[in-house]
């Protein structure tokens, strides 16, 4: 029960390896992995994206990543990762991601979402994502269509056009 209280992070670090107990209440006894890589050292997000992240990668269901002044480019080495994609999170349901500031990584993110089937909250900090009008319909339709999604928080640091939906939602 006092693993409800950790962070999955520092459990890995301070516990897994000890041993076979340990190992399995981690691996065995988890259902749900909230994963929050916003203060970890580079180092750390390494660590866990090599060795731990593709042995859990269906039981995370929330994810938080930054590329703050403290993590540095965070969200791009996350996608460019060999050993896994986003799009293998079947059962992430939040998604929170800060300080983006290329359209290319935008326009990633956006087409990996497309293929999370359980998806219900996408939420962009404090970005700086340059986009034409047309790019931002488009980017917007896109989102606009993810099945389950049910909350949408963009804050933006420069001025995105107004979107023209063109999807309507179904009542499903």
């Amino acid at each position: 029960y006092l693993f409800e209280y950790i962070s999955i992070i520092d459990l890995f670090h301070g516990f897994l390896g000890l041993n076979i107990r340990f190992n399995k209440l981690i691996y065995e006894q988890f259902r749900k992995y909230h994963l929050d890589f916003r203060l970890i050292s580079k180092t750390k997000f390494n660590h866990i994206c090599e060795n731990y992240l593709p042995i859990i990668i269906n039981r995370v269901v929330s994810l938080r990543l930054s590329n703050d002044d403290d993590t540095p480019q965070q969200i791009e080495l996350f996608l460019a990762h060999q050993n896994f994609q986003l799009r293998q999170f079947t059962r992430l349901q939040f998604l929170s991601l800060s300080d983006i500031q290329s359209p290319e990584t935008f326009d990633q993110i956006i087409i990996e979402c497309s293929h999370l089937p359980s998806l219900t909250h996408l939420i962009f900090k404090d970005n700086y994502i340059s986009m034409s009008k047309t790019e931002v319909d488009l980017v917007f339709n896109n989102i606009w269509k993810l099945p389950k999604l049910i909350y949408f928080y963009l804050n933006d640091k420069r001025c995105i056009p107004f979107v023209n939906f063109n999807i309507i939602s179904s009542d499903e």
